[in-house]
């Protein structure tokens, strides 16, 4: 019950995944679906979807064996896919988890981006989506998304289509998360909060901006697809998806400048500081 997904881009990789947990359907709470380890020989980047204990167990057995692992690429793969499959041995009768792997490596090798479902470990070659909302946001991706996208590109997009994924896939909800890892294997974050469950205003005005521009749009396309258009009838509805969606996105330029001005106060406000501390100095 969960929308997990990740992309390769031009300069890096996105992961991203909803927060909202279900428990046997009676019973959910928010907490992360992505995860962070580090070793001496790699950085793992994990975001999982399925039961979460499973997911949670192969995910440790996985960063113990690359720990032990030597630096070589090759046997850190052959390390996660060796876990793969004892998972899958320990639990022939249950319904696998699936993880998303960006696996960093120490030295000059490329990033890995793989997909486990055990026993299996695939690669991926641009982009994946996990979870109940796997439909839905294929739709919403799939004529957008291009590996030649940025990560900030790459995380706006997925910013949006969580937001719809959000509102309306089975299982799916709370705070969005979503990671931007640079080629060094840095993560950066991108609108997401410290911890699942804390108030980000600043995904909420992206969300409600996504939403008025989706209620926008509706009205338009139905409005030109029902029977006969005629030209006067087609400059009517442009006129008024124009005010709509200039109405919604106004609100948003408005905060863009609004936090532009304060960022150019508070630099002010330091260079001040330092002047006054240059002249306190001279004196």
């Amino acid at each position: 019950m969960t929308m997990t997904a990740g992309f390769k881009c031009s300069d890096g990789f996105v992961l991203c995944a909803d927060t909202q947990m279900t428990f046997l359907d009676y019973y959910k709470s928010e907490r992360s679906k992505i995860r962070i380890a580090s070793t001496s020989n790699c950085t793992l980047f994990f975001a999982l979807a399925g039961d979460v204990d499973l997911a949670g167990s192969l995910i440790g057995k996985i960063i113990a064996a690359v720990k032990d692992s030597s630096t070589d690429p090759k046997d850190i793969r052959t390390a996660i896919e060796t876990k793969c499959i004892d998972q899958f041995n320990t639990y022939p009768n249950l319904a696998q988890p699936a993880v998303m792997l960006i696996a960093h490596y120490r030295g000059a090798a490329d990033p890995e981006f793989l997909k486990l479902v055990p026993p299996v470990v695939s690669p991926v070659s641009s982009w994946i989506c996990l979870g109940t909302g796997e439909p839905l946001a294929t739709y919403l991706i799939s004529d957008i998304y291009r590996p030649s996208m940025t990560t900030i590109e790459v995380a706006s997009l997925a910013a949006y289509a969580l937001t719809h994924v959000k509102r309306h896939a089975y299982g799916c909800g709370g705070a969005s998360q979503i990671l931007r890892i640079d080629h060094r294997g840095k993560p950066h974050r991108f609108m997401t909060t410290q911890h699942p469950g804390d108030r980000n205003p600043e995904q909420e005005n992206f969300e409600k901006y996504v939403v008025d521009v989706d209620r926008a749009l509706k009205p338009f396309i139905f409005n030109t697809i029902k029977g006969e258009l005629t030209t006067g009838a087609l400059e009517s509805e442009i006129q008024s998806l124009s005010e709509s969606i200039r109405a919604a996105a106004t609100q948003r330029v408005r905060l863009f400048e609004s936090r532009r001005e304060e960022d150019a106060a508070e630099m002010q406000a330091i260079a001040e500081a330092l002047e006054e501390g240059n002249e306190g100095e001279k004196s």
